[in-house]
């Protein structure tokens, strides 16, 4: 958003400028100016601090994803094994988790 663009806005919101006797407009050109600049640096503070809680938020969650263990998986032993466990699925599916929850700490 440029000066001029704040500077509209501030008119079109009802700040009034008045024309001198002399076809001089008043001082309020001055304040719009300052007023645009205000408007301008709370938005760029704004967006700074927005800009940093994104990058902490980002470094918060590098710092959790590294601490995590990292998966492990069934070895070919592991495969062997279920190939000799009866044919019900129900009771490979609990084997295979209950051994996956042991190498995961789990």
């Amino acid at each position: 958003m440029t000066q001029d663009d704040i500077i509209r806005m501030a008119r079109e919101a009802g700040f009034v400028e008045y024309e001198l006797d002399d076809g001089t407009t008043n001082a309020f050109d001055i304040r719009y100016q300052r007023f645009a600049n205000l408007v301008a640096a709370a938005e760029r503070k704004a967006c700074k601090t927005a800009v940093e809680d994104i990058a902490r938020l980002g470094q918060e969650i590098e710092q959790k994803t590294k601490a995590q263990r990292p998966w492990v998986g069934l070895t070919d032993d592991d495969w062997a094994k279920i190939e000799d466990m009866p044919d019900a699925f129900d009771q490979g599916v609990a084997w295979a988790q209950a051994r996956l929850m042991e190498r995961n700490n789990g």
